[in-house]
C-alpha cells in the first residue's frame, strides 16, 4: 500500500506530505520506511508516458523526488493500558440513595 502511495505521489509531483493519525498508531515505523525508501523497480507514468526508475543513480536524480513530511499529528491516542473505574458496592450505592434523599429534604 505505502509503495501505491509513493507511486502516487511521484506521478502528482508532490514532494511535501503530511500525516494525521487517529487512534494508536501500529506499526507506524515501518510503514513511514516504506514509504520513504526509493522504489525497487521502474514504472510508467500513466499520465505522461514517462519512465520512472529511483533504481539507476544515473536516472534517479532527474526523476525521483524526496518525500518529505510536513508534519504529523496524532489524534484521538488511546492508552496502552487499561483503566478500569472502581465499581461501588451495594451498600455503598444503598448509603448513597439515602444520604441524596435527605440532603434533597433538607433542601
Amino acid at each position: 500500500m505505502m509503495r501505491f502511495l509513493r507511486k502516487i505521489l511521484l506521478i502528482a509531483n508532490l514532494g511535501t506530505i503530511g500525516f494525521r493519525i487517529n487512534g494508536v498508531p501500529v506499526d507506524l515505523d515501518p510503514l513511514l520506511t516504506m514509504l520513504f525508501k526509493p522504489l525497487t523497480h521502474a514504472f510508467i507514468d500513466p499520465i505522461s508516458k514517462k519512465n520512472i526508475n529511483e533504481v539507476d543513480p544515473r536516472v534517479r536524480t532527474r526523476t525521483s523526488k524526496i518525500i518529505d513530511p510536513v508534519f504529523i499529528q496524532f489524534d484521538a491516542i488511546k492508552a496502552f493500558g487499561t483503566h478500569k473505574s472502581k465499581k461501588r458496592g451495594r451498600i455503598k450505592r444503598k448509603i448513597r440513595r439515602k444520604l441524596t434523599k435527605l440532603v434533597n429534604l433538607v433542601d
